[in-house]
């Protein structure tokens, strides 16, 4: 059997755990984690350990996935009741990760499903998609208190970064729009029971990078 390799997860960091051997910690970002999905790829490894962390897990699991890492999303009861039956008392991040990945080793925690070619080019493309919208974060936040050479100079960075972020929605909405993995939400999204005021991704402000421009929705949009 491979090694097992337990992770605790928080909203800035997380602990990994390689059995009994090695602990460290990781900066919750997107190139940070890219560094340690190739970093584990070395490792082989039979299971990645992770319990849910209030959505914080979702970007670790898509980014391990993409780099073809085999992932177990455990609830944390059972984890629990398995540190109890070891006898395990103290508390730590640690030993959180550490205690994951004994769980990994001494059961056969379920993998999640592995994503389909399809999947895996919408989540790579999301990603790229964040990125372009924390970029225009920043440009438009830059343009305070600037001279009018410096503004018109941002605005004409943020409109090709708008523009890109546009094409990459347009391009994400074509994918799964018509890939048969996504075909039961799309019946949902444009039946009577859909619970959003207008069908995603038909939605006219679908694509904009601008907050501004975003129509109030009854409840979370569906991702990606």
């Amino acid at each position: 059997m491979g090694t097992a390799i337990g992770i605790d997860i928080h909203k800035a960091s997380l602990v990994v755990a390689v059995e009994d051997t090695s602990t460290w910690t990781v900066a919750r970002t997107e190139a940070a984690l890219t560094t340690l999905a190739i970093k584990l790829q070395t490792l082989r490894p039979a299971v990645i350990v992770l319990e849910p962390s209030g959505g914080y897990e979702q970007l670790v699991i898509e980014v391990l996935q993409r780099h073809q890492l085999p992932v177990a999303r455990v609830h944390p009861r059972q984890v629990r009741a398995f540190i109890r039956g070891l006898g395990v008392q103290a508390k730590s991040d640690r030993l959180d990760a550490r205690m994951l990945a004994r769980f990994g080793t001494m059961t056969t925690p379920r993998l999640l499903p592995v994503p389909t070619l399809v999947q895996q080019r919408v989540a790579a493309l999301s990603a790229w998609r964040r990125t372009l919208r924390a970029a225009i974060a920043a440009k438009t936040h830059q343009l305070q208190n600037q001279p009018a050479e410096v503004v018109a100079s941002i605005e004409r960075v943020i409109a090709g970064l708008e523009t890109e972020y546009a094409a990459i929605s347009k391009t994400i909405a074509a994918l799964v729009a018509t890939a048969p993995e996504w075909a039961r939400t799309r019946a949902i999204l444009a039946s009577d029971r859909s619970p959003w005021p207008c069908c995603w991704p038909n939605c006219p402000s679908w694509g904009s990078a601008r907050p501004e421009t975003w129509r109030p929705w009854s409840g979370s949009p569906p991702s990606p």
